[in-house]
Order: structure tokens, then sequence, then C-alpha cells
């Protein structure tokens, strides 16, 4: 099965892991776009270059077992390949459901069929928030 997503990935948390986990789960191949350019803005906050973001995602793939085929790549628009890619299911977090909705939705204008959606859940952090880039980021919790 190949499965793909998309994130800014920074910094990176225990949230990440999870999404990553699930993603690859079962997966010949993984395919994770990592925003690039206007999509890795944050207001506020500086965000890391591209190729730093993307060795941590394949770093922690790698480091959790995940033998299979890995592919990253350069977001710059939101939907990237994955509405028009040979992928069979896309894994998404509570903020990102709708982009892989609105992928799904492109697919089928297009003729293609829908990518199975895995939807992974929050992690929360010790204060039963989910774990977020911003909340890290601001100091407020730490990234597990």
């Amino acid at each position: 099965m190949r499965v793909c997503l998309g994130g800014t990935f920074e910094p990176f948390h225990a949230g990440h892991e999870a999404l990553l986990s699930a993603a690859s789960s079962g997966a010949s191949e993984v395919f994770v776009g990592i925003t690039d350019g206007k999509l890795a803005v944050r207001e506020g906050r500086a965000v890391s270059p591209w190729q730093q973001r993307a060795a941590a995602v394949e770093s922690f793939l790698r480091k959790a077992g995940y033998k299979g085929g890995l592919v990253t790549r350069a977001l710059s628009d939101a939907m990237g390949p994955a509405a028009s890619g040979p992928y069979d299911a896309i894994a998404a977090s509570p903020e990102t459901v709708r982009g892989a909705e609105a992928i799904n939705a492109a697919r089928l204008a297009a003729g293609l069929p829908p990518l199975r959606l895995i939807r992974v859940p929050h992690v929360l952090g010790e204060d039963l928030l989910p774990i977020s880039g911003t909340a890290v980021a601001d100091g407020r919790i730490d990234a597990h």
C-alpha cells in the first residue's frame, strides 16, 4: 500500500510521530510532502530549512523500524501530488482532515479513485491539550 501525507513538521513532536507511525504501518511506500516556501511560513516564528525538517522525518521513520520505500519532497501547494498520484491512502490529523477530503474531491473530479483516509487522533500533552508545534515552539510544552 502506498500512503501519502503532508505537513510542516516544525518543531517535530509526538503528534508528528503518531502521524508518521500510522502512515507507515503496513505501507510499502510512504510519501511525505513537507511544506516549503509560503506554505511553511508560521506567524511569529521562524521555521527550520526544509532539509532539516525532512531529515527529522526520515530519521524518525528509520529509527522506528520502517523499512519500506520513503520519499520526502518539498510541498509548495496544498494538494501536492496526492491529488493525482498513484497512492492508496492518505494519513491526516484532525487539523488536516479537511485538506485530505479536498484532495479526495479533486481526485474524484479527475476520474481517480479516492484515497483511504487514515485518521490519526491528537496526541495529548500532560495538560490534556493536543500537542502542537505552536505550543512546543512557544515553550508551553515539550515535544513529548
